[in-house]
């Protein structure tokens, strides 16, 4: 939830065009709760479809960035997985940015979570990964050409190259 109190939800699925996210108002939620219908994507705003299966999981920053994980892959279990944010740019098409990719190894990232401002100094988006177990971190960095600013540049390597475990499973 962002602090307007909108909601926002993943759609992931292997149909192609069937993946997409989407923002529920405070104000559809209220009357869901009041009324206790159940809502429908029809009553949420469509902001990006996505070229891959669509998110796992979905967070909301400090600062309201929207982020999410990406899955790709077939039933065999080759895939790749990237973090990304949406760019505000409302509807159809691929509205989002690249800030983190799981390059030269499967990847299937699971359940998210930030803290912070991902694109201020500090700010940090954990994810867990399926295939190598553990939880990932990416960390903004205060240098402007570092981690978030240059993945979003469409440099993706180079936020792969912050990537580090802060946990690991027995």
């Amino acid at each position: 939830m962002d602090s307007a109190g909108n909601v926002y939800y993943g759609n992931y699925g292997f149909s192609p065009g069937s993946q997409a996210l989407y923002r529920f108002s405070p104000d559809k939620i209220s009357e869901a709760l009041s009324t206790e219908k159940l809502l429908q994507l029809t009553d949420a705003t469509k902001l990006t479809d996505f070229d891959a299966n669509g998110p796992y999981d979905v967070d909301v920053d400090t600062a309201d960035h929207v982020v999410f994980n990406l899955n790709s892959g077939d039933q065999n279990g080759s895939g790749s997985s990237k973090i990304a944010v949406w760019n505000g740019e409302i509807g159809s098409g691929l509205n989002y940015d690249v800030i983190g990719d799981g390059a030269g190894a499967v990847r299937w990232y699971t359940m998210l979570a930030t803290t912070g401002d991902i694109r201020q100094a500090g700010g940090t988006v954990y994810v867990n990964d399926y295939f190598s177990p553990g939880i990932a971190q990416l960390t903004a960095t205060p240098e402007p050409s570092t981690f978030i600013l240059a993945s979003i540049a469409g440099l993706t390597a180079a936020a792969y190259a912050y990537r580090r475990r802060v946990f690991r499973t027995k």
